[in-house]
């Protein structure tokens, strides 16, 4: 497994990824939508993908969108998710998903579906609506480091590198494989002014690939 650290926003559905107790390597994806570019402020899509573990019931799935941010200030994302059958049918919704993308850097958003039948497979996701704008981060910065993973989770410190006390920033742990998110989960967390703090993520879905730890400012 490889370790890449970046910085990632989260949206709020991350806490129910965050409270799993435990995630399965027998949890699996068959891909996400095809990457592309948000329509303005140089966002982009770099990939999607879906995990039927998340343990809440077989009816939960849990998703992951991770994005790119090249500019060299923080932006705001809103986003609209699908969750789509083999067949490219919605079974399930999740509207008015948001995070924040650090200038420079990677991003994303953890979240799950509630709502899929009993007889129906996530295959894909789409991501039905996306929307950004400036956030009041700007150009300022949170790092990672000695993010070390177990079977089911990954634990690290984060540094706050602002001078205002960060409280809710998310952590994100999101495994891709071969293009696709696979697994992931999050959890929120405060960070002094100048300070750091440790973390620890549980993670659902197939641990596997790549895994990329990542935090994001509030939501502002």
């Amino acid at each position: 497994m490889k370790i890449a650290l970046r910085l990632l926003g989260a949206t709020a559905v991350a806490l129910v990824l965050a409270a799993c107790g435990g995630g399965s390597d027998g949890g699996s994806t068959d891909g996400g939508d095809t990457p592309g570019p948000a329509p303005d402020a140089g966002i982009q899509v770099v990939a999607t993908g879906s995990w039927n573990d998340v343990g809440l019931g077989s009816g939960s799935w849990g998703w992951g969108v991770l994005l790119e941010n090249p500019t060299g200030e923080a932006i705001r994302v809103d986003m609209d998710v699908d969750a789509l059958n083999a067949a490219g049918e919605v079974v399930d919704t999740m509207s008015a998903m948001w995070t924040v993308v650090v200038a420079g850097s990677q991003g994303g958003i953890s979240g799950a579906f509630f709502g899929v039948p009993e007889t129906e497979q996530v295959a894909s996701i789409e991501i039905t609506k996306i929307e950004t704008s400036p956030s009041s981060f700007g150009s300022a910065t949170l790092a990672i480091s000695g993010a070390t993973p177990t079977e089911s989770s990954v634990s690290g410190t984060v540094t706050n590198g602002s001078d205002q006390a960060l409280n809710g920033v998310w952590v994100t742990g999101l495994h891709i494989d071969s293009g696709s998110v696979v697994g992931g989960g999050g959890s929120l967390i405060d960070v002094p002014s100048e300070g750091a703090i440790d973390f620890t993520v549980n993670l659902s879905g197939s641990l596997t690939g790549d895994l990329i730890v990542v935090a994001a400012p509030p939501y502002n």
